[in-house]
């Protein structure tokens, strides 16, 4: 059974039949391929408890899926924080604006988006130095870079 198929079955339909990026593309979701792609590139993290990635933000946070629970890590704070239990509500809470205001950074987002414009599905914003190496979530420290390769380097310390 493939990691994809273990996903709940509401994750799983999204991605086979919508995959479109949510709130105005700050959350974009992985495809069935990329899946096993980012667990090996997150599998090195000395952060990474498991689990299955099903979506990124661009800010190169990872949504993963694991025992009932949805995690969102923050590789660029060496942290991770349960966003969830189960995911009937998922679609829901990303749409409600105190959720926002508790897990996502969407003004850091759409100042980035002002400054450098929309980013590809294989861009990320990042953020130079990352927060874990002293750097903040600032504009200043934003700049555009591959997710992947962004990923990579976070996932080193």
């Amino acid at each position: 059974m493939s990691n994809f198929d273990q996903l709940p079955k509401n994750i799983k339909e999204y991605i086979r039949n919508k995959k479109e990026p949510l709130l105005d593309g700050y959350i974009r979701f992985l495809g069935e391929e990329e899946i096993a792609e980012i667990t090996d590139i997150v599998n090195c993290s000395s952060v990474w408890n498991g689990g299955i990635p099903f979506a990124v933000t661009a800010f190169g946070d990872v949504f993963v899926w694991e025992g009932g629970y949805v995690f969102l890590y923050r590789f660029t704070d060496s942290d991770y924080n349960v966003i969830l239990s189960g995911t009937d509500f998922f679609f829901k809470n990303i749409e409600d604006e105190d959720y926002q205001a508790d897990f996502f950074d969407l003004a850091l987002y759409q100042k980035s988006v002002d400054k450098y414009g929309e980013i590809n599905e294989s861009e990320c914003f990042i953020l130079e130095p990352v927060p874990a190496l002293g750097g903040a979530r600032e504009l200043k420290y934003v700049h555009v870079g591959n997710m992947k390769t962004y990923l990579s380097l976070l996932t080193q310390f």
